[in-house]
């Protein structure tokens, strides 16, 4: 156990989870509670010494661009950190937040096809995924695409010869557009 101590106040946090082993095996179990619980201490900071490879990996990622990579390696940072780990907030947001702006990215295209519609479902999926910090940036993309799509369907309404139905149309997508703020 003394050993494991000594390994663990170095980092060398496998060699520690050995020696906690060993002892755990080779004595009483009123001693051998305690190393277990060494062994679940070493094995939680390698897990987490893991998660936090993972993040930094999933940063770079980010800046990279590659918002899929990021909240995969995210998401797997999340998944190593043990329950009670600092950064384990963290990790779960900025997984969260690429994961928006891989759905944002989608709707972004659609809207560019003018599919206003999958545009709109993309962006409030962004917008549901999102960490609470970024739900302004989809709610007005959001908007913006519930504008095209009132517009569109006031062209249609308008080119069939219904004038009134179109109207109104066209007014709900100016209302419903998001202001220049």
């Amino acid at each position: 156990n003394r050993l494991g101590n000594i390994s663990f106040n170095k980092q060398e946090k496998e060699k520690a989870q050995e020696y906690f082993k060993l002892a755990v095996n080779s004595q009483s179990s009123d001693k051998s509670f305690q190393y277990q619980k060494n062994v679940a201490k070493a094995q939680s900071a390698i897990h987490n010494r893991s998660a936090e490879a993972s993040y930094q990996q999933g940063l770079e990622a980010f800046e990279r661009g590659d918002n899929e990579a990021a909240a995969n390696l995210f998401g797997k940072a999340f998944e190593l950190s043990a329950s009670g780990y600092v950064n384990r907030q963290q990790f779960k947001d900025s997984r969260d937040h690429a994961k928006a702006n891989v759905l944002s990215q989608e709707g972004e295209k659609l809207f560019a096809d003018q599919k206003y519609i999958e545009a709109l479902a993309k962006f409030q999926q962004a917008k549901d995924t999102s960490p609470e910090e970024f739900k302004a940036f989809f709610k007005r993309n959001i908007a913006l695409s519930q504008a095209e799509v009132y517009n569109s369907e006031g062209i249609k309404l308008f080119n069939a010869g219904k004038h009134t139905e179109a109207t109104e149309k066209f007014k709900l997508a100016i209302t419903t557009l998001p202001s220049r703020e």
